[in-house]
């Protein structure tokens, strides 16, 4: 107990959970006689919600019970209640109830209503009027395109108006089946980054008035007024109409060609090239880098991690932004989705707030959301174990990737950037995904301002220009079969995709969130099986009808009643 009590004394509240109780008086009710003592020294020096598993009798066991910020009765010791319990706490359900019985302390009656849905709530479908018998068929679609090496496993979790109905995982982390995937894995989420990491901090100081998105880019980055970007403005960056390279392969610069005869000229980097083609040029035992960018071990010039042993100089992050701000535009102002336009997004966002984007996006919403797993750098935080492989990569870090960033451009710079580098699992993407259907609310903290959700979900270029896209948030287009999302959403539906295999839509008029996370990548990230089976927009399919055919509930058939019916028995 000492111990214990030396370990929380950095904590600023403790949960104190009393369980393995009895129902009877003459057994203390299971409370074993140091956990009074225990609690009395820690109410005395923390803020402690206690939470009794056990009859409301057991109070009488207690001292100092007006010390405690909060007492929640929980009546048994079963996983319901530290189920129901731990969402009360923290404001996925409400405390409605009052005591039965009178105590030493309390009298009958007593008790304390608080809010319900602050937080994300988690419940069976049919308490939300959904039929889980047609939820199923998400089973079966999850079961049927990890049979036929869609992808080795996957996340899956939909909401409704906050109430998370749906939350399973699928298959394994590789297709050796030796780890099987969890609800706490963690994804590389790959460009839905672009959402969860870049975008929240651009509204965060749209709001603020520290940035104009109507303002040109060389506003904030004044050394662009020299390039071809001198007029580039911010909101053709976040609707990807910024006519700037769909992706340039920053890692090909600083490896040797496999062919002497291969010549690399300045502009084989300043347009797009495929990553699958790479393979045709580099043989992954054959790749060679140039000398002195990368070190196996971490000095004063290479501490830039891009993998395992594997580090990069540190000057090679300003030759990134050089390489870009030389790229040639494309002829055409118009839609052309592009990572570069969020390398902008993100160089501009450290450039206001003198933070790394990484630092900023932890302090001002992950941490507040309570999003635990969701962040850059996952292996600075967690065991890699808990994290999916992407690809082996033969091209470029010549090792399977797992805990790094898989986009290269982003391990370049150290796993932080604006369009690839955010891990989390579906439940924590799931907790910032609904902030924003709360128009920027979310555990009674107002992140941005309800008319800010509305703009930046938006279309604002789709009635002239036909581009679907929302102020960096991806955008259905239900005038094509084959679109980003099922037909089944509304107009007004935001969210955005992953290059890994990750989607997550929220539909403000249905209330729907859905999320699907994977590696499909793994271990060839020429594995698009997942698309062409239609996967996630299948998945989308089932729970949009769902939602839309109330619940029924059946009475039992008495087959002894009615006409003819013993004889049927």
């Amino acid at each position: 107990m000492d111990s214990l009590l030396f370990c929380l004394r950095h904590y600023n509240l403790v949960i104190a959970a009393v369980q393995n109780t009895d129902s009877r008086l003459s057994q203390n009710f299971g409370i074993a006689s140091n956990v009074v003592p225990f609690l009395q020294k820690l109410v005395n020096s923390k803020d402690v919600i206690l939470n009794l598993f056990a009859t409301p009798y057991a109070l009488n066991q207690f001292t100092d019970l007006d010390k405690y910020k909060a007492i929640i009765i929980s009546y048994q010791d079963q996983p319901a209640m530290q189920d129901y319990s731990a969402q009360l706490i923290f404001g996925g359900i409400g405390a409605k109830g009052k005591l039965p019985v009178s105590t030493s302390a309390f009298t009958a009656t007593t008790g304390i209503t608080t809010w319900d849905n602050v937080r994300l709530r988690y419940a069976m479908p049919e308490e939300i009027n959904i039929d889980s018998h047609q939820l199923a068929d998400i089973d079966s679609i999850a079961v049927d395109a990890i049979r036929k090496g869609a992808m080795p496993g996957c996340q899956v979790l939909a909401a409704k108006n906050g109430v998370v109905f749906y939350q399973k995982s699928f298959g394994f982390h590789t297709y050796d089946k030796t780890q099987p995937v969890v609800n706490t894995d963690i994804y590389d989420i790959a460009s839905i980054t672009k959402i969860a990491g870049t975008l929240p901090a651009v509204m965060k100081l749209y709001d603020e008035g520290k940035l104009d998105i109507n303002a040109k880019l060389s506003t904030y980055l004044p050394d662009l007024k020299k390039s071809n970007k001198k007029n580039t403005v911010l909101i053709d960056l976040l609707t990807h109409q910024a006519q700037l390279q769909p992706f340039i392969p920053f890692y090909l610069r600083t490896i040797k060609p496999a062919n002497s005869r291969e010549k690399l000229t300045s502009n084989t980097f300043s347009k797009a090239y495929p990553i699958k083609l790479a393979p045709n040029l580099y043989a992954g035992k054959d790749i060679v880098y140039r000398d002195g960018l990368y070190t196996s071990r971490p000095d004063i010039e290479h501490g830039i991690q891009v993998a395992d042993n594997l580090f990069i100089a540190n000057s090679y992050a300003d030759s990134i932004y050089l390489i870009s701000k030389a790229s040639n535009l494309l002829p055409v102002k118009k839609y052309e989705y592009s990572d570069m336009d969020f390398y902008y997004l993100f160089w501009t966002v450290e450039k206001i707030t003198h933070r790394t984007l990484n630092e900023y996006a932890e302090t001002n919403f992950y941490t507040k959301l309570g999003a635990g797993t969701m962040g850059y750098l996952p292996l600075s935080r967690f065991e890699k174990d808990r994290i999916p492989p992407t690809e082996n990569d033969l091209t470029f870090r010549k090792q399977l990737v797992q805990g790094y960033v898989h986009d290269p451009g982003s391990a370049m710079l150290g796993g932080v950037c604006g369009h690839a580098g955010i891990f989390s699992s579906a439940n924590d993407l799931a907790k910032l995904m609904q902030m924003y259907l709360n128009k920027g609310v979310y555990g009674g903290e107002q992140y941005f301002k309800a008319s800010t959700i509305d703009y930046f979900t938006s279309a604002p270029f789709y009635a002239t220009t036909h581009n679907r896209r929302g102020l960096g948030f991806d955008k259905p287009d239900l005038n094509i079969k084959n679109g980003p999302t099922c037909q089944c959403v509304s107009a007004k539906t935001f969210g955005h995709q992953g290059f890994t295999g990750c989607v997550t839509w929220a539909d403000p008029e249905s209330g729907l969130l859905y999320i699907f996370l994977s590696n499909r990548i793994y271990p060839d990230a020429n594995n698009y099986k997942l698309a062409e089976l239609n996967v996630r927009t299948r998945i989308q399919e089932v729970l949009a009808k769902a939602i839309t055919i109330p619940y029924v509930q059946k009475e039992p058939v008495d087959h002894n009643e009615g006409p003819g019916g013993a004889e049927k028995h």
